[in-house]
């Protein structure tokens, strides 16, 4: 049995609710699951019956200028696990997600300027949910501007791209502050985006000094562990991946990264249907001693 530590429901930009995840969960046979959608964790009061064992999560962007500097296209993602409802998170989450509501209109104020038209207001928004960046993309789908969701990042909504903007983003150094007074177990989301280079999910080069220095200076932050297991990875990455991780002294978690059908090919539990991702129960066992420890 496998477990799947990165999931996302239509409370952010999955398409599927969060009892339909659990269930599908269920089925194909997980130990556990979370779902981490971005900046709430509202997807959990939707849930009526557990089927499985289920880790409250939710996933995090964090502005963090020593890597903005080196690669304007890097991007910071933290997945964050046993965050209480009560939590000073989780009153920052709030927050995080007014001001991405502001950003969204400053990235279609960019995008007219670049002469695509857009309206908001089409999005068909669910209560509660949380729009971001691939609802904006399904837009320009839509008015004919791009032909699917990875040309509208490559092109424009991109971290670095002419309509990017991070106004919502809280600094890396404050977040990890409200993670610790919070106790919260903190890990960073699929390493590469630190510093993604062309074709580099092709091999292991980029796990190098470069990648070590950064993941060091997050764990003095507080960051207790990095996502390892990821269903773009090869396993000669994962393999690095976990030697780094654990010669650090940090945890391993991993996940599919699962959006339901706004991503042709990518099943919950098992990544992609070319590249089979297995995520071994002992990363879970761990990722609950640690938050034992700290709570």
């Amino acid at each position: 049995m496998s477990i799947d530590l990165h999931v996302h429901s239509n409370f952010s930009d999955g398409t599927e609710s969060p009892q339909e995840i659990i269930d599908k969960a269920a089925d194909i046979g997980l130990k556990a699951i979370s779902i981490t959608d971005h900046e709430t964790i509202e997807s959990y009061s939707n849930i009526t019956n557990y089927t499985i064992e289920t880790i409250q999560g939710v996933e995090v962007s964090a502005k963090w200028d020593k890597s903005d500097e080196k690669n304007p296209e890097s991007g910071v993602h933290l997945l964050m696990y046993f965050v209480d409802a009560e939590s000073s998170l989780n009153k920052l989450l709030k927050t995080i997600r007014k001001n991405k509501e502001i950003r969204n209109y400053q990235i279609v104020d960019k995008l007219k300027k670049l002469g695509m038209h857009l309206d908001l207001s089409l999005i068909n928004k669910r209560e509660k949910q949380v729009i971001g960046r691939p609802h904006i993309a399904e837009l320009l789908i839509k008015k004919g501007y791009v032909e699917n969701i990875s040309e509208a990042f490559i092109k424009y909504l991109g971290n670095g791209k002419p309509a990017y903007v991070d106004f919502h983003q809280t600094p890396i150094e404050e977040l990890m502050e409200i993670a610790i007074d919070s106790k919260v177990v903190t890990v960073l989301a699929h390493p590469h985006t630190l510093d993604p280079r062309k074709n580099m999910l092709k091999n292991n080069n980029w796990i190098d000094g470069g990648l070590s220095e950064n993941i060091n200076l997050l764990k003095s932050m507080g960051l207790s562990g990095v996502e390892t297991h990821y269903s773009s990875y090869t396993s000669s990455i994962i393999n690095s991946l976990s030697e780094l991780t654990r010669s650090m002294g940090l945890l391993e978690t991993g996940g599919s990264d699962y959006h339901g059908y706004i991503k042709p090919g990518l099943n919950l539990g098992f990544g992609w249907e070319n590249k089979p991702l297995d995520v071994p129960n002992k990363l879970l066992d761990k990722l609950k001693e640690k938050y034992e420890a700290i709570r």
